[in-house]
């Protein structure tokens, strides 16, 4: 029994589609935490999976952890490596995700502190767009995104970043949405039904003839029998 209820929820998959696109070239529209390379050295190469996601190298006030700056504005001396972040809540549980993404020049993409993949093309080629699946590193609630991006020519053209993911509402919640879109559509008819004899009603009205003079005359006796 438990088997066939879950069946059916997977054949009621609802799709939740988290929309985070990362316009940052040129726009500015993503905000990119920076640090001297060459102040933060080693400790920045890598995500700590404790901390599902924060590198600890930018948790130190001396490398100034709460500035954050569109990347066009950064002064570029000293700055080479920029971290993106962004934290999002899944409320049922995941079923599937994918990213896509490129950066100038090399990136390296993480979740929840879990290294996912990195531009495994030598060179500067941040043209090609590459995807990403991420369904096992989903988890229910708060889920962190954190993107480290090399800029080794220093031409700061930016992340171009999207994502999706899928999520199966639990059984309860889902039978609850099936039972109210019937309620729903049960409604939507009787509205109808009703809708439509008004419409007939209002049409056989509008093609009555006045009242002949016998029937006139008819109405006049009744009503006057009525006030004997």
């Amino acid at each position: 029994m438990f088997r066939n209820r879950y069946k059916r929820a997977v054949d009621f998959t609802a799709l939740f589609h988290l929309l985070l696109i990362c316009l940052l070239a040129l726009s500015g529209a993503v905000y990119a935490q920076e640090t001297g390379a060459n102040e933060a050295g080693s400790q920045v190469t890598e995500l700590d999976a404790v901390d599902t996601g924060e590198p600890s190298a930018l948790q130190r006030a001396e490398y100034a952890d709460s500035l954050w700056r569109r990347w066009m504005e950064v002064d570029a001396d000293g700055v080479r490596t920029y971290w993106f972040r962004r934290s999002f809540e899944i409320q049922d549980p995941p079923a599937g995700g994918k990213i896509w993404l490129t950066a100038d020049d090399d990136y390296s993409l993480y979740l929840n502190g879990e290294y996912i993949a990195s531009d495994e093309t030598e060179g500067l080629d941040w043209m090609n767009i590459r995807e990403h699946d991420i369904g096992d590193y989903l988890v229910i609630g708060r889920n962190i995104i954190a993107v480290q991006v090399d800029d080794v020519d220093d031409t700061r053209h930016g992340l171009l970043f999207g994502m999706t993911y899928e999520t199966i509402p639990e059984i309860e919640t889902q039978l609850d949405r099936i039972v109210q879109r019937e309620l729903d559509a049960q409604e939507e008819r009787r509205l109808e039904h009703i809708r439509q004899q008004e419409a007939a009603k209002a049409l056989r009205e509008s093609r009555r003839e006045p009242p002949s003079v016998g029937e006139l005359r008819d109405m006049r006796v009744i009503e006057k029998n009525k006030l004997e």
